[in-house]
């Protein structure tokens, strides 16, 4: 039905998706999707204006994300310390304050 050039051309776009880049910033990479991706891209100064700029976009944008992410966590572990003693595993029922903060 579909030929290998294409096949391999989705499957490229969705390991892009899969790896955090958004559909705009696939557009970046259309040169490349008819062959198969190397699992490291490396830097070339040509690429200034495509998958590197994304790239570098990309990661700061998930950078920022992580960081606001770590400091609700850090403020969650805070107000509720016994979160952290078990790496945020602890059913609720099964803390001796849980009657406490329910009211009852």
């Amino acid at each position: 039905m579909y030929g290998p050039g294409a096949v391999r051309r989705v499957r490229n776009i969705r390991d892009l998706l899969a790896g955090g880049f958004t559909v705009e910033d696939v557009k970046s990479f259309l040169r490349y999707l008819d062959a198969d991706l190397p699992e490291v891209v490396s830097y070339h100064p040509l690429c200034t204006d495509g998958y590197a700029v994304v790239g570098a976009q990309r990661v700061a944008e998930l950078e920022e994300r992580i960081a606001v992410l770590s400091g609700l966590r850090d403020h969650l572990v805070h107000r509720m310390p016994w979160l952290a003693a078990r790496g945020g595993n602890t059913a609720y029922s099964d803390h001796p304050s849980s009657t406490s903060a329910r009211g009852t």
